[in-house]
């Protein structure tokens, strides 16, 4: 990137002399702000370099944060249901097993009714 910078008697690209000016000191001066203004923009294009790169860590940042999350809501959601569904077969298997005293204690009162019949 050649910076090009104009003085009133001479115009000096990086590297190369205007034929404009025979003066040296007004050559070097001309070099030094060139060279100068040629740092500036380097500088400037580093901040930006390190500007975006700080906003692309913390883009990153951010998505595994969120992937974090949303691991750990899909594993809560996991023992929730996990735990809902040994409630509910908890609570079947206790219906049943109810149910089964109740259909065995009735089953034993027929049983007991037909021979209290029979004995009459």
């Amino acid at each position: 990137d050649a910076v090009l910078q104009s003085t009133p008697n001479s115009t000096v690209g990086l590297g190369s002399m205007s034929p404009h000016s025979d003066d040296p000191e007004a050559q070097r001066r001309a070099r030094q702000r060139a060279w100068m203004a040629q740092q500036r923009q380097r500088e400037e294009e580093l901040r930006a370099q390190a500007r975006e790169q700080r906003q692309e860590q913390q883009r990153l940042a951010r998505e595994e944060q969120l992937r974090l999350e949303q691991l750990e809501w899909n594993e809560n959601q996991r023992l929730f249901e996990e735990r809902r569904r040994m409630e509910l077969e908890q609570d079947s298997r206790l219906s049943f097993s109810k149910g089964a005293r109740t259909q065995q204690e009735l089953y034993e009162q027929q049983r007991e009714q037909e021979l209290y019949e029979q004995q009459r």
